[in-house]
């Protein structure tokens, strides 16, 4: 028993102390309700369901087989009835292996970019009736801009309602109707920006390049020096607009799931 408890305990502050890790504070800008530190790995449980937050996240080599791991890793999420996924780094290609031989397919294909906010063009471009803003009521207007279902919906609210560290919910609006937003999430001296969106109708007009930069200068006021995001591989348009701006790209990883 004394071996177990050595290598299985819960401790959200394993994380939180570490997060002036780029990769540990990519984990803790996406908040989850509880994190697991097993043997190396980060465990983490959120519900409702969404894969970043019910997710395991290899961080370092543990004492237990990799094999076993998964197994007792895997019963954790059953016994709460949650679905869960692994994020695979391209370092991680022995586990990446194994999980592929056990029946985990690989999914969610991601590019991981980031940026030196000194380093961050000037951005001129505006239109006259355009007002951006820091969003009081965030969740309506990302509703209103998405046109999400109602039950995706309500999982992004019981996420965003989760954060418990500085945020930037961004909108900007024609005419006072919102067209674009983005969410900013900062950790120690690292921003994350998340959940850029825009009308399809106001799209390839700039105005995701205009949000970018207002998330970017509110963090740097506070105290922010990096600035980080992920984006689907298959998203060509965001990654032109991402490297435009000039993010660089630091890996492309992927999520394996059964």
């Amino acid at each position: 028993m004394q071996k177990i408890h050595r290598i299985y305990h819960y401790n959200p502050r394993d994380v939180i102390t570490a997060s002036r890790n780029p990769r540990i504070s990519a984990i803790h800008m996406w908040p989850a309700k509880k994190h697991c530190v097993f043997d190396g790995w980060v465990l983490r449980f959120l519900n409702p369901y969404t894969y970043r937050c019910n997710c395991i996240y290899p961080l370092k080599k543990g004492i237990l087989k990799t094999y076993a791991k998964i197994q007792k890793c895997a019963l954790l999420y059953q016994k709460k009835g949650y679905e869960f996924q692994f994020q695979i780094m391209p370092d991680d290609r022995k586990l990446d292996i194994l999980l592929q031989a056990s029946g985990y397919q690989k999914t969610n294909q991601t590019r991981w970019m980031a940026i030196k906010l000194g380093t961050l063009p000037d951005h001129k471009k505006q239109a006259n009736n355009c007002l951006i803003t820091l969003s009081k009521d965030w969740l309506n207007d990302r509703h209103e801009i998405a046109n999400y279902s109602q039950p995706e919906a309500d999982i992004y609210a019981a996420f965003y309602r989760a954060i418990n560290v500085q945020t930037y919910p961004m909108v900007l609006s024609i005419d006072q109707c919102p067209v674009s937003c983005g969410l900013g999430i900062q950790v120690n001296k690292y921003l994350g920006i998340f959940d850029v969106r825009t009308k399809a109708e106001f799209q390839r007009q700039g105005f995701a390049s205009i949000l970018i930069h207002e998330i970017c200068k509110h963090a740097a006021l506070n105290r922010a020096i990096h600035a980080q995001l992920h984006v689907a591989q298959e998203n060509h348009a965001a990654i032109q607009l991402y490297n435009q701006l000039g993010f660089q790209t630091i890996c492309n990883y992927w999520f394996r799931k059964k």
